[in-house]
């Protein structure tokens, strides 16, 4: 009988994405709304701050792209926005117009420093505290 000597590579793929707590703060930031085109993609239900899922959906978009030297702040607020998949589909295949309006942040730029335009409020700077102010 033949025994396997190293153990088999698990098919799951590893979750590179932002933990929970980051998820949340980013959707009650950007009031569960898409960045880009203003829809609502997630209601808020009550004054806890629930919120249920509209039939349009939602995606979390990475200013700087994981790929392109995110490292360890990948994953931090200011890099996250919540956008609809259409419009992040929008933002990958517009990249030179997305970069122009913050959707997306060179690698060698800083997210918290690069203000972004939001549907809602005009242009704004995005903190890795899960905030937001109006850019000057």
């Amino acid at each position: 009988m033949l025994t396997r000597r190293t153990p088999l590579r698990s098919s799951r793929r590893k979750n590179t994405g932002p933990n929970g707590a980051i998820r949340a703060w980013v959707i009650v930031r950007d009031e569960g709304c898409c960045v880009r085109c203003g829809h609502i993609v997630l209601h808020q239900t009550d004054e806890w701050g629930t919120f249920e899922l509209t039939d349009r959906g939602y995606q979390f978009h990475h200013r700087k792209p994981r790929g392109m030297g995110g490292g360890k702040d990948t994953n931090k607020h200011a890099n996250l926005i919540l956008v609809c998949p259409p419009c992040h589909a929008w933002i990958e295949s517009n990249r030179r117009a997305a970069y122009e309006f913050g959707w997306l942040v060179h690698h060698w730029d800083n997210p918290a420093t690069v203000p972004v335009v939001d549907f809602r409020r005009g242009l704004i700077l995005l903190d890795n505290n899960g905030q937001w102010k109006a850019a000057e």
